[in-house]
């Protein structure tokens, strides 16, 4: 006990006097820590968890990188999510920039977090502007539609996955079909265009684009809105 009581006095004169400092790197590592900037969630691209791999093999060829962008050059110009549904205030989960062609996704205080090119209605079959709500998600190869339905016939082009969205009557709150879908594409390079007006209405994605948007960003019942310039 009094070898015990020795080691323990020479080893509080030790650190009273500055030469034992094995609570150094402790308090280091805590101050570096907490000045670390947090820019990983906001430098890196997040559609980037799916590859090649995560999509059906006929789609694998023409993968194209992701159009994602948290720009905030480009956020800027999200238009408002805000909408008024039988009178009280609502936020879209998303909104589509019809004239433009981009999508934006917003976080819970209405801020634009994220943005895609898209491409959308083309002037003989524009995409109108709304209130749109996802009423279910569909996967390739479609074989959950009906057969005589476009989708069944010609799952090819329709990518790897698409929300199903109902047109919404923001005075009634009625809804009805004929509100499109937001996919993805068998023609992934035309996303990369300039002019990106060639849908027959619907919203297209880059085909891994749309894996994120519609696997992690939309949720059944989320609403959606459509807006021109």
């Amino acid at each position: 006990m009094k070898i015990l009581n020795n080691i323990r006095y020479n080893l509080g004169i030790l650190a009273a006097a500055g030469t034992l400092s094995y609570a150094q790197p402790i308090q280091a590592q805590r101050v570096d820590l907490s000045q670390k900037p947090d820019t990983f969630l906001r430098t890196t691209n997040p559609v980037d968890k799916y590859t090649s791999e995560d999509l059906p093999k006929v789609f694998r060829e023409s993968v194209n990188p992701s159009s994602w962008t948290n720009d905030p050059e480009i956020l800027k110009d999200a238009p408002d999510p805000y909408f008024t549904l039988q009178g009280k205030k609502m936020l879209a989960k998303g909104t589509v920039d019809v004239t433009n062609c981009r999508f934006y996704v917003y976080d819970g205080n209405g801020k634009a977090i994220e943005s895609f090119k898209v491409a959308t209605g083309a002037p003989g079959t524009p995409t109108k502007p709304g209130i749109r709500k996802v009423l279910k998600k569909q996967v390739y190869p479609y074989l959950d539609c009906d057969r005589g339905t476009k989708r069944r016939r010609f799952p090819f082009d329709y990518g790897p996955k698409i929300a199903y969205l109902n047109v919404v009557d923001t005075i009634t709150g009625n809804m009805w079909d004929n509100g499109g879908y937001a996919h993805g594409t068998r023609h992934e390079e035309a996303i990369l265009r300039n002019n990106r007006h060639l849908t027959h209405s619907c919203v297209r994605f880059h085909n891994r684009d749309a894996l994120y948007v519609i696997n992690d960003v939309l949720k059944i019942g989320d609403y959606l809105k459509y807006i021109k310039r």
